[in-house]
């Protein structure tokens, strides 16, 4: 959610749009393919966030926080800032100074979004995985011993005991 620090201040630009939820597809597309950058503004909570995905696919250039790049931290052309007002008006700023720029950099995220979040790439590296797990033999067993740790766990946001699972494939 934008911060109303924000809203007040660019409410009556020309050129920013405060939308809030759009529950209409074919509006929220419309207004995706209209737009310069996308805000993915997140000051608190985890997970990856979806529509940073939605912004990359529509070409969009992504000013987000730390928290709203979980999961997107390797896109090079994401814009994250520190969550402070002033550092998130200088990037928006400095990104409309310069649109055929801003323009260039959204269109490469849209490829390095594709490049990554493919599911057809991802069904591919995943049968990889599998077929390196099955070549390894452990007394006529097969044996995949795996920690599961989701990365808000990892930063220690949340704490929990270990958890681990242990997956056995009897052929």
């Amino acid at each position: 959610m934008t911060p109303n620090s924000l809203i007040e201040r660019y409410q009556k630009s020309l050129n920013i749009n405060f939308l809030g939820e759009i529950n209409n597809q074919e509006i929220y597309l419309k207004e995706l393919q209209s737009g310069l950058i996308g805000l993915s503004l997140i000051f608190s909570g985890s997970g990856m966030n979806i529509k940073n995905l939605n912004y990359a696919g529509a070409g969009l250039a992504i000013v987000t926080t730390p928290l709203g790049a979980n999961g997107y931290e390797h896109l090079s052309s994401l814009s994250i800032v520190e969550p402070e007002i002033d550092k998130i008006t200088d990037s928006i700023k400095l990104l409309l100074s310069d649109e055929k720029s801003t323009k260039e950099k959204g269109l490469s995220l849209r490829d390095e979004t594709i490049l990554w979040y493919n599911w057809n790439d991802i069904s591919k590296r995943h049968i990889s995985v599998l077929e390196k797990i099955s070549l390894y033999n452990m007394q006529d067993e097969y044996r995949v011993h795996t920690e599961l740790r989701p990365f808000w766990l990892q930063e220690k946001r949340v704490k929990r005991g270990k958890i681990e699972k242990t997956i056995r494939i009897n052929l």
